[in-house]
């Protein structure tokens, strides 16, 4: 399976990943800039075939689980952090971990 190891199991919205935001929040500190302007030159300059090419291996990926697995994801914010933690481990081959 070829799930991206920071994989998003809880999000601050539907659309920004835990990870995402974390790292906006540090990039911006860093370089002294607003996180509005990390967002806004990111989107800017990263080519649209590679945003297309990550966002359709994520698709191809999710979509390679068992039902009853896809499920569980989308409700996965329902669940605590012991509980995200043992779900990960459980999707994660022997080298991801």
């Amino acid at each position: 399976m070829n799930l991206f190891k920071t994989i998003a199991t809880k999000t601050v919205s539907a659309k920004i990943s835990i990870a995402a935001a974390e790292r906006v929040d540090a990039l911006a500190e860093r370089l002294g800039v607003r996180k509005s302007d990390i967002y806004s030159v990111c989107l800017l300059h990263m080519p649209e075939d590679e945003i297309k090419t990550r966002i359709e291996g994520q698709i191809e990926a999710i979509n390679a689980l068992p039902k009853a697995v896809r499920g569980l994801l989308r409700s996965i914010d329902k669940l605590d952090d012991a509980q995200r933690k043992l779900l990960i481990d459980a999707l994660s081959g022997p080298g991801e971990k």
